[in-house]
């Protein structure tokens, strides 16, 4: 269980770390495009990071489990294996895209220098992820955080300037591909120093066949998972237009925020349970899926709680007056992903255990729920009916993924833990949600108070329940900073 707490704290100062550089990148690029050339570049985005996923084909999954369960002699071939792949599918990618960019009546991209910088990020992003998820596997999680936070640091800075001085959606594009490539020049040099990247090493056919079967079984699910929450944008797009399609992202890109602690827990658990597996571990996989479900929905119910009270401020702060009009949204919209916060910490245990294909089935179900949804929502209700649609498609996938768990040995928290993790939520909204809705303060005020005030609350509340014991938090904080600290000394 340290090894596991290690490495979701290196994940998640990975994703606070990047969160901290969204949170500089998207207020100051809203303020430096209108509100329609923003929904224009969040349109693009979606596009690109779909092409993305596609031409993965699931490899950063897949080498986050091979690697995981394989033996130390044998995975610098698990390597070598992913790295092959990933030249394989970029290969493939390019072409297509390049393709219908040229020859086709599809019209993917606004330009085709943005199409260029495009087949770029598909070149340069499969090796990156491969060394991410190689990794993962060894349970060296810092630096693959440092990797993409590194990157993140890169785009955040060439975007910013491209939008600053002019040269608007194409400048930002190819600030973005320029940081795939920095990315993976350092990241693959990191390898060849490692000795991963070497012709001793090279893959055989079961060990090829081996990643790449995962990844190809994998790859609907993920492609149903990013639609889950990204084909909204595109219908609102389509439907209502550039102006709407940005305040949706304001909602979305806010309530994506309570994310932060279960995206860390889902990006350790993977590699952890399947090696637990491997061994018929079955008591410690128990044991791990309900620490998770404890801490993670825990943290749901703090950032989830406290967003939905200053909603209206945040985003008059962080995004400017045009996107007030997104509160109500964001708050039903909040509703969902904190469901859907709860899927991602069920998602890599049924991976694990050999639950893939019906997790997908899942997966794929709640997005035809979406998308029939959204086509009938959107055009009656616009923005709202999308919010709508796509909570009631959350709600479906956690039913799912709890039924699958049913199917398993593993054992499931317990009737006591949702118990009291719903009074928990009960006492935070009746003692700080609903008196900081009706509280007078300035947007900044409330921002700069009601947080800290918010956070006390929720401990207290948290360690009276039983769900948080303080002395064994705080002995684990200083006990993970000590071997930062360590590591950083070597």
């Amino acid at each position: 269980m340290k090894r596991l707490a290690r490495s979701v704290i290196d994940i998640l100062i990975g994703n606070i770390s990047i969160k901290f550089l969204g949170f500089l990148f998207t207020p100051l690029l809203v303020r430096a495009l209108t509100k329609s050339q923003y929904g224009q570049f969040v349109g693009i985005l979606v596009v690109l990071e779909l092409i993305q996923v596609l031409s993965n084909v699931g490899l950063f999954q897949s080498m986050k489990k091979h690697t995981a369960a394989t033996a130390d002699s044998e995975r610098k071939s698990v390597f070598i294996a992913g790295l092959a792949l990933a030249v394989a599918y970029s290969a493939v990618a390019v072409i297509v895209v390049y393709g219908l960019t040229t020859y086709s009546p599809f019209n993917l991209f606004t330009g085709t220098t943005i199409a260029y910088a495009a087949i770029a990020v598909i070149v340069f992003r499969n090796p990156l992820e491969v060394v991410r998820g190689y990794l993962y596997g060894l349970k060296q999680e810092r630096a693959a955080e440092i990797l993409r936070l590194f990157r993140k640091g890169i785009y955040t800075v060439l975007g910013l300037g491209a939008a600053y001085t002019g040269l608007g959606l194409v400048g930002i594009f190819t600030g973005y591909a320029v940081s795939f490539f920095f990315a993976a020049v350092v990241g693959l040099g990191l390898g060849y120093r490692a000795g991963w990247i070497t012709t001793a090493a090279l893959p055989n056919r079961p060990q090829l066949d081996r990643v790449a079967r995962y990844g190809a079984v994998s790859i609907l699910g993920y492609i149903s998972a990013f639609l889950l929450y990204r084909v909204d944008i595109l219908l609102i797009q389509y439907f209502i237009g550039d102006s709407a399609t940005a305040g949706y992202q304001a909602a979305t890109f806010s309530s994506e925020l309570i994310w932060i602690v279960p995206g860390a827990i889902q990006g350790a658990l993977l590699q952890d349970v399947a090696a637990k597996w491997s061994n018929d571990d079955i008591d410690s996989v128990s044991e791990t899926l309900h620490t998770s479900i404890k801490y993670g929905v825990g943290a749901i119910i703090l950032f989830g709680g406290g967003l939905f009270a200053l909603t209206d401020d945040f985003l008059l702060v962080y995004f400017g007056s045009e996107y007030t009009e997104s509160t109500f949204a964001l708050r039903i919209l909040l509703i969902g992903t904190a469901v859907y916060g709860m899927n991602r910490l069920y998602i890599p245990v049924l991976q694990a255990v050999g639950k893939l294909r019906q997790q997908q089935a899942t997966n794929v179900a709640a997005l035809g729920l979406n998308v029939v949804a959204n086509l009938i929502l959107i055009p009656r209700f616009g923005v709202i009916g999308a919010v709508v649609g796509t909570t009631v498609s959350y709600v479906s996938i956690i039913i799912g993924s709890i039924l699958i768990l049913r199917q398993t040995p593993i054992e499931g928290p317990g009737t006591k833990l949702w118990i009291r993790l719903g009074a928990l939520t009960v006492g935070f909204v009746t003692l700080y949600v609903v008196p900081v809705s009706v509280i007078p303060l300035s947007p900044v005020q409330s921002l700069l108070v009601f947080p800290p005030i918010g956070g006390l609350v929720f401990f207290v509340l948290a360690h009276s329940l039983g769900l948080l014991d303080g002395q064994s938090v705080l002995a684990s904080f200083i006990d993970q900073v000590s071997t930062q600290l360590n590591r950083m000394s070597r």
